[in-house]
């Protein structure tokens, strides 16, 4: 009986073709429907709350909220309720479906919202217990065996490799190797090294490795001792992928040589970062220039470049008449190849995944809906790993695509009524619509902001989107031409326009660049203000009258606020800024009042392009007024050469230079650069009304630029005194307690004491700090083989009743000085 029941139903279905496609369509349309946005918040709302360590209970409360908005929001869009809810729609529901799937669809929502937050919050808090639990275990500074399954394709450079790499422990670790050793995607290995934690932002201006790195779920670095063993291969699906990323790579080193044949490694790298992502290709100083001109996010690969790339192939495949079908297959393919080209980075995962639904929804005749493409697509991605809410990229990528999708065509026909050009109109619009939607992120990218710098980024979009759509073609065009002409002249010249863009992109990044150091700190602006420019766009693109008048009374009281915030502020900003930069062992200090600053030091080699020149644009400073060096060792001018290097210091003051290219024999190509004077006792620099710096030793130069040739310096500001001892020592010490004892006793004491010499045994007697009698004491030290600071040294610290900082411990140490008061910060609490 059950039998014969099974083959009448199968019957049924069989014949009635029509009643299967209509439930297949209906099926279709229910999820073109569902509101993926607020399941994909939910999971953002989940990883935000396991990074930031919030109690899940107000997470939960959050959400509870959030849901029962959506039930309002449900029933207003399915059963005519009048709810005033509809700012809170993140996506309303389609009129074609019926009540009951509403009914339905609110209790689902409900689970499915809960069980997104719940996997993603108990998901990262567990990776994260896990990397505690192993940080524990592996205190020891010895090299210990690990096992696990490499996750990522590998990262070159001229030094190693790097691979992202899953240990049996359940925790993510990012593996250094050498440049030989190559590993495949899905290998099981076997190593020995020791783990390294991330470290913190040590610096103003600095990299937070390990927030940039947690955010990606990796918790530790390896650096190889020896090469790994591999203990098992990846599963065959995974073997066809790594195959198909072998090819796509072998293509794409074959573009890319192609591009330095034709324009040069310095052009060919810069298109590389372009078209395919690779910022390790392109030269330091563009990508210094790109990422403060606010122009990072055209070389990373996001959903943009898909499109513009991919916009030339569907042109060529529509002019040639292709079946539309065929057509839709070829732009899968083509889309699938793009994605392998570029290393299917999260963005271009999103990209390639919303473009294929879009054309899937074609195919089933489904009704094309881009925002719920872009959420469900985000959706997908954020459901495989939530930590690509944490990834640049993909946030940018986001954005810009929901803000097209959203403003695009209203800016448009806002600009129609001015531009007759619709191809303009819709250009700038597209971008200006991108702007929008990344404005958040780019706000808290960008350290500084101004109309200059907005004019570049409107400007440069034009470029970049000509060079995504015009030089793959244009270079097939070239590749083919070399074999039938036998030379490169016509490739040349077919790859002249992709240069002459290229050019031009440069161009604007450096007029970006020069704009940033006379832009506005966006740390400085009232948040009042960033959401009053948020809302201002508003204004122009609603038309409804009521809409208008509510938008232009809240941002006229966000304005006053914001005003009100703004002056505020500037009453109360310090007088002067001291800052002991953590550059290991070393010095480096940097002295700010609201319209001059002066370097002092600036660390061993390579301390200055990662620590003083990110300093100071930072604080928007290309070149300090005043440069000093204490004296003629190594870890105190080499971070000082490097800034004259890149023409950012042009004078050094110090008060002995003879025998400098003796000392610096490294600096020697920049010695035509620096324009050095003596600087000795007898000099006194006013900075400002309030602000002075004393020189209190070497009177005369007595080692050739040693130790004890230090210049000692007291700066003064308002009631605040500090004591910048160099590498000085006892001698020093006792000369300044002879020959300063008057002006010591006026002070009452020095408010603080950078310790000479790194806290050597040698230097900070009791005598002098019964004499100087400091409240605070820093010493600027790292990992040496000098013993430093001594023990004895920081005991006499201690003794004399002064609260000490290192900048090993601690990071660099602030500063910040008021009319009647002062306070001390560091970067690592």
């Amino acid at each position: 009986m059950a039998r014969l029941l099974v083959r009448r139903r199968m019957a049924n279905v069989l014949h009635n073709r029509q009643y299967v496609s209509a439930r297949i369509e209906y099926f279709c349309q229910m999820i073109a429907s569902f509101p993926f946005a607020t399941l994909s918040l939910s999971i953002i709302l989940g990883y935000h709350a396991a990074l930031s360590s919030i109690h899940p209970l107000s997470a939960y409360v959050f959400l509870a909220i959030f849901v029962g908005a959506y039930i309002l929001c449900v029933s207003h869009s399915s059963f005519g309720m009048r709810v005033g809810t509809a700012l809170l729609k993140p996506y309303p529901l389609q009129s074609r479906l019926r009540n009951k799937f509403a009914e339905n669809c609110v209790p689902v929502l409900a689970i499915l919202h809960s069980i997104a937050f719940l996997c993603t919050y108990n998901g990262i808090r567990t990776d994260i217990a896990r990397s505690e639990t192993i940080s524990q275990l592996n205190r020891t500074e010895v090299s210990q065996e690990y096992r696990g399954q490499v996750i990522s394709e590998a990262k070159a450079t001229d030094q190693y490799r790097s691979y992202i790499i899953r240990i049996d422990e359940g925790v993510k670790i990012l593996l250094y190797s050498n440049v030989e050793t190559e590993l495949a995607c899905g290998e099981g290995v076997q190593f020995f090294g020791k783990l390294n934690a991330f470290s913190d932002i040590r610096n103003p201006g600095g990299f937070d490795a390990a927030k940039y790195y947690r955010g990606k779920g990796i918790f530790f670095s390896i650096y190889l001792d020896q090469a790994p063993i591999v203990v098992s291969s990846p599963i065959m699906l995974r073997s066809v992928l790594n195959y198909c990323f072998r090819i796509s790579g072998d293509i794409r080193d074959v573009i890319i040589n192609f591009w330095t044949d034709c324009l040069g490694e310095d052009k060919s790298g810069f298109l590389s970062a372009v078209m395919f992502g690779l910022k390790e290709s392109i030269d330091p100083d563009i990508q210094s220039a790109m990422r403060m001109s606010n122009l990072s996010h055209l070389v990373a690969v996001s959903g943009l470049h898909v499109s513009m790339i991919i916009a030339p192939f569907i042109s060529f495949i529509s002019m040639a008449g292709i079946d539309r079908n065929k057509k839709k297959i070829i732009c899968v393919g083509a889309l699938i190849f793009l994605g392998f080209l570029t290393g299917y980075t999260p963005s271009v995962s999103r990209a390639v995944l919303m473009n294929l639904l879009s054309i899937s929804n074609s195919a089933t005749k489904c009704k094309n809906s881009p925002i719920n493409n872009l959420y469900f697509s985000s959706l997908v991605m954020l459901g495989m790993c939530p930590y690509y809410v944490g990834d640049l990229g993909f946030i940018l990528s986001f954005t810009a695509t929901l803000g097209i999708i959203l403003f695009s065509e209203k800016i448009n026909n806002l600009l129609s009524n001015f531009v007759s050009a619709k191809w303009f109109s819709s250009t700038i619009a597209t971008f200006c619509a991108a702007q929008i939607g990344m404005l958040p992120t780019l706000l808290q990218m960008s350290g500084r902001q101004s109309i200059v710098m907005v004019a570049v980024a409107l400007i440069a979009a034009i470029p970049a989107q000509g060079i995504c759509m015009i030089t793959l073609p244009f270079s097939m065009l070239a590749y083919i031409s070399v074999p039938i002409l036998g030379s490169m002249r016509f490739a040349k010249i077919a790859m002249l326009p992709s240069y002459v863009l290229s050019d031009i992109l440069v161009f604007l990044s450096s007029i970006g660049q020069r704009a940033y150091y006379s832009a506005t700190a966006l740390r400085d602006i009232p948040w009042v203000f960033i959401i009053f420019g948020l809302i201002m766009p508003l204004v122009f693109i609603y038309k409804r009258r009521s809409t208008v008048r509510v938008l232009l009374l809240l941002s006229t009281l966000l304005f006053i606020v914001g005003m009100i915030e703004f002056t505020r502020a500037k009453r109360e900003e310090p007088i002067a800024t001291l800052i002991i930069a953590d550059v290991g062992q070393g010095d480096c200090i940097l002295l700010m009042t609201k319209t001059r600053c002066v370097v002092i030091d600036g660390g061993d080699e390579k301390k200055g392009n990662t620590v003083l020149l990110p300093l100071l644009d930072f604080f928007g400073i290309y070149k300090p007024d005043i440069a000093l060096l204490t004296h003629l060792h190594q870890d105190h001018f080499a971070g000082l050469i490097e800034a004259v290097d890149q023409n950012r210091i042009n004078s050094i003051g110090t008060p002995y230079f003879v025998d400098f290219e003796a000392q610096s024999p490294q600096a020697v190509d920049q010695l035509d650069k620096i324009s050095f004077y003596e600087i000795n006792s007898e000099n006194e620099i006013r900075i400002s009304h309030d602000v002075k710096i004393q020189v209190l030793s070497p009177q005369y130069p007595t080692e050739h630029g040693g130790n004890e040739d230090s210049l000692v310096i007291l700066l003064q500001a308002s009631d605040f005194s500090a004591l910048l001892m160099g590498d000085a020592g006892f001698e020093t010490e006792q000369s300044i307690l002879n020959e300063y004892d008057h002006l010591l006793r006026e002070l009452g004491g020095i408010d603080l004491l950078k310790v000479g010499h790194h806290g050597s045994k040698y230097s900070t007697s009791d005598a002098f700090l019964n004499g100087i009698n400091p409240q605070y004491a820093v010493v600027s030290v790292g990992k040496n083989y000098f013993g430093h600071p001594s023990p004895d040294a920081m005991q006499r610290i201690e003794n004399c009743g002064a609260e000490t900082f290192r900048t090993d411990w601690h990071g660099a140490v602030i500063v910040y000085v008021y009319n009647n008061h002062y306070k001390v910060e560091t970067m690592l609490g």
